[in-house]
């Protein structure tokens, strides 16, 4: 059997391909069963749980809007994602052309460059990422939102609130922290906003949705911005996609040329 070569990772030298590495990881985190919380609660996260599990599989096209880092731009690329842990990115050049590969089969990321055909493969590239993107947003997070899915701070306390425009607010919390608010649309069954704290409860990413109108169809909305606490952010726009699709899942493993493709 040959021996498969990988080659050593180096971040500063691959800044634009690295930063469609945040779309790959695992799905949002689960709660624990453990959790603390009230009736009404129980009822929007009921919701939410149900968003989480309905999709099983999912594949687009989308173009990422870089207002911060050190590559400002608009870049185009289609994606493919069986969550909770694969997710394939093709990252294509101002001419339509593939650039580079991002693959993540549930344990190793995979990054491919076309030019060269050099293959990198690590367990975790968080740092960089958020390096790259300016905003410290995790990979399992942005996973789920490009996969329309919910994601969620690990918590153990679980309340609602209600916002000044009529949407109830969820409020996370951990060790009496809080960890995430997530702020439903009017009609209680959308997510409007969400935001991010760390460990001490200083707030670290805001997530706005746009507003659905009549005619959207599917899971997902036109667009997502990103923001980091700082005001710099991104935006992830979704063209166009598919649910629930059958997908190879030899798609997510860059290890052999003859592998299917998206």
């Amino acid at each position: 059997m040959q021996k498969r070569h990988y080659s050593i990772f180096r971040p500063s030298r691959w800044g634009l391909l690295l930063l469609l590495l945040s779309l790959s990881g695992c799905g949002g985190i689960r709660p624990s069963p453990d959790v603390r919380i009230s009736e009404e609660a129980g009822h929007l996260f009921s919701t939410i749980s149900r968003i989480n599990e309905e999709v099983t599989s999912i594949k687009g096209i989308g173009k990422l809007v870089l207002r911060s880092g050190p590559s400002p731009g608009s870049f185009r690329f289609a994606w493919a994602a069986m969550p909770p842990g694969r997710i394939r990115i093709e990252l294509m050049d101002p001419a339509g052309r593939p650039a580079g590969t991002l693959a993540r089969d549930g344990t190793w990321t995979y990054l491919r460059i076309h030019q060269d055909n050099r293959l990198f493969r690590r367990r975790s590239l968080d740092r960089q990422i958020s390096k790259w993107l300016g905003v410290p947003v995790k990979t399992a997070h942005l996973v789920a939102l490009v996969s329309g899915r919910v994601p969620l701070q690990e918590h153990d306390t679980v309340d609602v609130i209600e916002a000044n425009e009529g949407g109830a607010v969820l409020v996370l919390r951990r060790r009496q922290t809080i960890v995430q608010r997530i702020e439903m649309n009017s009609d209680g069954q959308t997510v409007a906003r969400i935001d991010m704290f760390d460990t001490m409860g200083k707030p670290t990413v805001h997530i706005e949705y746009a507003k659905r109108r009549q005619t959207d169809q599917g899971r997902l909305p036109p667009w997502l911005d990103i923001a980091s606490g700082g005001g710099d952010s991104i935006r992830i726009q979704f063209l166009r996609f598919r649910e629930n699709v059958p997908i190879d899942p030899a798609i997510f493993m860059l290890e052999d040329k003859r592998r299917a493709s998206l």
